[in-house]
């Protein structure tokens, strides 16, 4: 089994909006190949510790960063149970299921 890397990523772009903060994504790697998953938290670039790759400095830091690691444990889950189906694990299938699951959601909502 082929294991997929999880890291949270600040800025990736390298450019801040008209406020003055970036997206946190998570960056999923398997075989030289990346793909992105969007937090959909904006930061200040004083807000991110890249050293500990969290969320400092926040009103709200500890929640964020329970959500983050959250984010981050339900993508494992979802490989996981991918993997349990049978399926040959790829970042391609991931962001399949990922996204079937979010429209998933919003229908039954």
């Amino acid at each position: 089994m082929r294991k997929i890397c999880y890291q949270p990523i600040y800025n990736r772009k390298k450019k801040l909006n008209a406020q003055g903060k970036a997206l946190l994504q998570v960056e999923a790697y398997l075989e030289k190949r990346k793909i992105y998953f969007s937090t959909h938290i904006y930061l200040s670039p004083e807000q991110w510790d890249n050293k500990r790759k969290e969320i400092k400095s926040h009103a709200s830091a500890e929640s964020l960063n329970y959500y983050l690691k959250e984010f981050v444990t339900n993508l494992e889950f979802k490989e996981l149970e991918l993997w349990k189906q049978g399926y040959d694990v790829s970042l391609d299938l991931l962001k399949d299921s990922v996204s079937l699951d979010a429209s998933n959601s919003f229908l039954s909502f």
